[in-house]
């Protein structure tokens, strides 16, 4: 399972990395030619600018040694964002993403079972009057639905026949850094429905909330914390087990969100730590947290996106420990009705929803039992 999971890492990395120098070569004239995104050379007589010194004669100097900071640029930023403000763009008084992805996931509650399917939704926010001109805060509220184990299963203790059925309601405040303030903040309240869940296939209804708090150090970069904290559990009677209980993870990370260039990708890498107690008692739930998101705009329109999450048990690996192990892998495309798939810094676009709608990824959930 492990390896599968990082199959998909290594996929959707190499994916992104096509991606970014297809953006690179948009840059390029009208007739160069490329392949799956990475730019060839130009078939007209005059070099394009970046390629100018790779065309060079072969007695010109090696191309300089690629640092650390180009790689993880935690510090520094591209020079379209030199000397820019980070603060969000304010075209329109509302903003709408409407995506599907390709999901799959392993929870707690799986038993050692991942689950593979297809993901849709929305995530909407809009500006509230006077009250936004006087704080920069906004409204946000997205949805999605998935659906998952297309061909049924043969693991669960019952409804093997069925599809697991999966749906998301995040609502909540956020803000962007204006003029006045670079503080980035977002609460939301998210709530998970499922039919045909986990390894006794049930249908528990969880909440949790979920907030986010940091700071746009510069128009590239921006650091903070982002955390969860249950709300609501689910405690359902299992045929032959009894009650058996569901609840979110609770979670604090800290993060680091990185901006490209002007226009180009955002990144973030978030790092934490999972709640210690384990709804099951005997010890704890997992000892770290990580999670990697990127999107990436393909127009004004379009862009892609993929996010992985990895919780890591705490206990040694093999044995009833390893069920403990979590994660969420999802790959996708987004469309934005209001032409502002694209944003100028760090801070992105100020009437656009802060937070992501929840996934299983955001939303971990711990069961006292399991088979």
């Amino acid at each position: 399972m492990r390896s599968v999971f990082v199959i998909r890492l290594i996929l959707v990395l190499t994916t992104f990395a096509g991606m970014t120098a297809g953006l690179t070569a948009q840059d390029d004239p009208p007739d160069s030619e490329s392949v799956l995104g990475f730019p060839l050379l130009s078939t007209t007589s005059e070099s394009p600018p970046c390629v100018e010194t790779a065309t060079t004669d072969r007695g010109s100097s090696p191309p300089r040694r690629i640092s650390l900071s180009e790689v993880f640029p935690m510090f520094t930023g591209d020079a379209s964002l030199e000397g820019v403000e980070p603060i969000s763009d304010e075209l329109q008084s509302y903003g709408t993403q409407i995506f599907v992805d390709y999901d799959a996931f392993r929870g707690i509650a799986d038993g050692g079972w991942e689950n593979n399917g297809i993901r849709t939704g929305f995530n909407f926010a809009t500006r509230l009057g006077q009250f936004s001109e006087l704080t920069g805060i906004g409204l946000q509220v997205g949805a999605s639905v998935g659906v998952y184990d297309w061909g049924g299963t043969d693991y669960r203790l019952q409804n093997q026949n069925l599809p697991e059925t999966q749906g998301f309601f995040t609502y909540g405040l956020y803000r962007k850094p204006t003029e006045g303030s670079h503080i980035t903040g977002g609460l939301v309240q998210d709530w998970s429905y499922n039919r045909t869940y986990g390894v006794f296939g049930q249908s528990p209804t969880l909440s949790q909330l979920r907030g986010q708090l940091g700071y746009a150090v510069s128009a590239s970069n921006e650091f903070g914390v982002w955390g969860t904290a249950h709300v609501l559990s689910s405690t359902l009677n299992v045929p032959t087990f009894g009650p058996t209980k569901w609840q979110s993870v609770n979670q604090l990370s800290a993060y680091w969100h990185h901006k490209w260039h002007a226009g180009g990708p955002d990144t973030w890498i978030s790092v934490g730590q999972p709640s210690y107690d384990r709804l099951a008692g005997g010890g704890s739930l997992g000892d770290y947290l990580v999670t990697a998101t990127a999107a990436c705009p393909l127009s004004d329109v379009v862009s892609v996106f993929s996010s992985v999450t990895y919780l890591h048990q705490s206990g040694a690996p093999g044995g009833e420990s390893s069920n403990d192990e979590a994660w969420n892998f999802t790959v996708g495309i987004s469309i934005y009705p209001g032409r502002n798939a694209r944003s100028n810094t760090v801070a992105g676009q100020r009437w656009m929803p802060l937070l992501p709608v929840a996934n299983n990824g955001s939303f971990l959930v711990d069961t006292n039992k399991g088979y």
